[in-house]
């Protein structure tokens, strides 16, 4: 399996939380993992080598920037006929493409750092093996995707980010707005959360 990951922190991002991103899906998914700003990206992005996309997150928080600047990224989302898997500022991005701007979290600044609890919204193959009603993932943001794009499913929701899982109804597109890479032994879920996503980049 070959997979590209865009990385969507600014250019010499020395917090950037992507390298580790990298080399857990390249581990838990045996996969061969090319890395790629989010400025290289755009339509004529060649993506006839991979089986499918990892957008990665972004430590600062999008009014750093403008987010203009990943309109060419969010134009690749729209038109991949490869799997795509969001992680948070990733997941953010997917919901922007499909017509949901990012938005700060309420109270403003209040953003979510830490092991949460999230509540799966529906049964999915995505949480198999998982065996509970609810799990602690690692959250770090403070920005959200503020409703559901259309054409999207909800899959898991938090206390204070209504979405914190959504899944394209017809294409294989998945984001998560938590860091699942970030898994402990103690917290296993992520682990179980993304092996189940390779899954999705098998079957397509």
């Amino acid at each position: 399996m070959k997979i590209l990951l865009i990385d969507n922190d600014r250019a010499g991002e020395r917090r950037s939380w992507n390298p580790h991103l990298g080399e857990v899906i390249g581990g838990l998914w045996d996969a061969d993992v090319d890395t790629l700003h989010y400025l290289e990206t755009g339509p004529s992005l060649d993506l006839s080598r991979y089986d499918g996309l990892v957008l990665g997150s972004r430590v600062a928080p999008w009014d750093v920037d403008h987010l203009e600047d990943y309109e060419a990224e969010c134009e690749v989302i729209r038109l991949a006929d490869k799997p795509i898997l969001g992680i948070c500022g990733g997941h953010q991005l997917i919901g922007k493409a499909f017509g949901v701007p990012v938005r700060r979290m309420v109270p403003e600044g209040k953003g979510e750092n830490g092991y949460r609890v999230v509540r799966p919204a529906r049964n999915h193959p995505i949480f198999n093996g998982a065996g509970e009603v609810s799990f602690l993932v690692r959250e770090f943001h403070t920005d959200c995707v503020p409703s559901l794009p259309r054409g999207f499913d909800l899959l898991a929701s938090s206390r204070r980010c209504q979405i914190q899982m959504m899944i394209h109804r017809e294409r294989p597109i998945l984001g998560m707005q938590f860091h699942p890479e970030r898994y402990t032994d103690k917290m296993p879920l992520g682990r179980v959360l993304l092996l189940n996503a390779r899954k999705m980049f098998l079957r397509s």
